[in-house]
């Protein structure tokens, strides 16, 4: 709006995205209008709201069409801002369908590059409709994982982002199952106990 307070602006996404977490009707309608208003270019989109306005429209009204839309979006996009936004977005999806369509992108090199995977991976396991697949995802493609980023200073990460969404018993059951056989691993051990105790804290918390 014009003559809007610095308040107003920078409240902004924060008073939305509570309102969007909250399932609030009349924000999500706003959102899709916005999205609507946008859809020839939703680069264009105001940048401080515009991953909200595409989350919303992948979670609400989404579709196959629109994911591979996105998708295709990001593969093109030079904008590095939009191109987050277009990942938080289409990682967002709550149809079991469309997950397996992005995790099917998660070994696809041209569309997910391998330095960006930890994002795609942290986005739909931090997706309570993605969560299973993605944490099946991990365990039965480690090879392929560890063959592809396993040299990366920050390929221990994926343990990390694991970890900062797991929050029940048997969520904690299953990490230790499978990465306690991975303690020897050089650069492992640190990182796993440490992130089995944050699993261990979060679930006696809760």
């Amino acid at each position: 709006k014009a003559n809007e307070s610095m308040d107003d602006k920078l409240s902004r996404r924060f008073v939305l995205a509570n309102a969007l977490y909250a399932e609030n009707a009349d924000a999500s309608a706003a959102a899709h209008e916005l999205y609507q208003a946008n859809e020839a270019n939703p680069e264009a989109l105001d940048a401080s709201v515009r991953y909200l306005v595409l989350k919303n429209e992948v979670k609400n009204y989404g579709s196959k069409e629109l994911l591979e839309k996105l998708i295709k979006a990001y593969q093109t996009t030079s904008n590095s801002s939009y191109k987050t936004d277009l990942r938080v977005a289409v990682t967002s999806t709550k149809d079991p369908e469309l997950v397996k369509l992005v995790i099917s992108k998660f070994e696809d090199a041209d569309t997910v590059k391998p330095q960006d995977l930890r994002g795609w991976y942290a986005g739909v396991l931090g997706n309570d409709a993605g969560e299973q697949a993605a944490w099946d995802w991990l365990r039965n493609d480690w090879s392929w994982l560890e063959k592809t980023v396993g040299g990366d200073m920050e390929f221990t990460t994926f343990i990390t982002v694991t970890a900062n969404v797991f929050k029940t018993a048997n969520r904690l059951a299953e990490f230790k199952e499978f990465f306690e056989p991975k303690l020897n691993v050089p650069g492992f051990e640190r990182e796993i106990k440490m992130d089995t105790n944050v699993i261990a804290s979060r679930v006696a918390l809760i």
